[in-house]
């Protein structure tokens, strides 16, 4: 069985308990999860006493600033001078609890069926489901690998663009690793001026590369900020996917509009994170020294999968690995694949079909382990593929 984006986690959650909960019964090897991106390294000691300094002072148990830290907001424009060399102000920011709160709010900006959110496949599911919580209507992008996995913007219908509000776009990419390049990014800001919609730059896994790469920001376009909104995650970059901290970057009105939609959902975030989070903005070295991590754990698993003969997509970024199903389990899908794999072995990988229709075909691999269970999981597979 087959199954697709928004649908997948519903239709297969409960089946995947049942197959880890019979794996655990009847295995005595040890469950070696490469399927989720979370990362595995430890938050920085510096931050964590920050973090513990400023939740004993006890001065932080009253409701925070609705629309965010000042430091934090101070410490997002100084990183864009850095980063991308432009200025902003504190109203071009939205202190948001995580990316994916931003990701679900932008898409209340639509609320009508006969309006379209652009959402690329495969991709993070939230995008379709967000699309179609605000009674939007989903158009499905395809990325392929003949294109880069970038989508062809030039394929979507005239009639779908007269009436497209909003696109979510995630570069660099989960779950390929692909990147952008100059010309779409200028042909995706041109389209969104044209027809009068708004991107939403889903950044976050910017700050992980294996090697580097051209950074993008829409302020770097002219009027950019009237077109598109960037969003920026702390999860992956900083390790710490569970304190919920991010933000969003944009024009004046569209992040009062995001603001004003906060406003009735949340009540803004606990302060001694939002001051942890401006002081990892100023930290480069955190960044630098996970990077040096991913590359180490990327040449380890890139060898294994060279090793059984696995096709995977040239990647600079992410911490991710999108592989091609090996072709003598051609007659599997994806998630049967992956499921035959895990039940044999004891080695859990995301299945491509989880991230929309086009990602049948190929598997996710995650570099958030430990690298002696990065060569373990390598080890089992090579050794499965080999007896089949």
């Amino acid at each position: 069985m087959v199954y697709h984006s928004a649908q997948f986690k519903e239709a297969i959650y409960e089946q995947v308990a049942r197959v880890v909960e019979d794996f655990r019964k009847t295995n005595s090897i040890t469950i070696l999860d490469l399927s989720v991106g979370d990362p595995d390294l430890p938050l920085d000691k510096n931050l964590e006493e920050l973090l513990v300094k400023h939740i004993r002072s006890g001065a932080y148990t009253r409701y925070p600033p609705q629309y965010g830290h000042g430091s934090l907001k101070d410490a997002v424009v100084r990183w864009y001078v850095r980063k991308f060399g432009v200025q902003l102000t504190a109203k071009n920011v939205c202190i948001l609890m995580g990316s994916k709160e931003g990701i679900a709010h932008l898409s209340l900006l639509i609320n009508h069926q006969s309006e379209h959110v652009l959402v690329p496949d495969p991709a993070y599911p939230i995008y379709e489901k967000a699309a179609r919580m605000a009674m939007a209507t989903p158009y499905i992008m395809p990325l392929k690998q003949e294109n880069g996995f970038l989508p062809d913007l030039s394929a979507i219908p005239e009639e779908i663009l007269k009436n497209t509000k909003l696109m979510y776009l995630n570069y660099p990419n989960n779950p390929t690793g692909a990147v952008m390049t100059d010309s779409f990014f200028n042909e995706s800001m041109t389209l969104a001026r044209q027809h009068g919609f708004l991107i939403c730059f889903d950044k976050a896994y910017e700050e992980l590369e294996i090697t580097p790469n051209k950074r993008y920001s829409v302020f770097n376009y002219p009027n950019g900020e009237r077109h598109a909104v960037e969003l920026y995650s702390f999860s992956k970059s900083h390790n710490c996917t569970a304190f919920r901290i991010g933000f969003a970057v944009g024009g004046e009105e569209t992040i009062k509009m995001l603001n004003d939609i906060k406003a009735v959902y949340d009540s803004g975030h606990y302060v001694p994170i939002q001051l942890l989070a401006a002081d990892a903005l100023e930290r480069d070295e955190i960044i630098a020294s996970n990077n040096a991590v991913y590359r180490r754990r990327n040449e380890i698993v890139q060898s294994g999968l060279k090793e059984m003969g696995i096709r995977f997509m040239p990647r600079t970024s992410t911490f991710y690995f999108w592989c091609e199903v090996p072709g003598k389990f051609s007659d599997l899908s994806s998630f049967e694949f992956c499921m035959k794999l895990f039940r044999e072995t004891g080695v859990m990988l995301t299945p491509g079909s989880g991230f929309g229709k086009y990602g049948e075909g190929y598997f996710r691999l995650s570099l958030t382990e430990k690298d002696e269970i990065l060569e373990e999981a390598m080890g089992r597979m090579r050794e499965w593929i080999r007896r089949k």
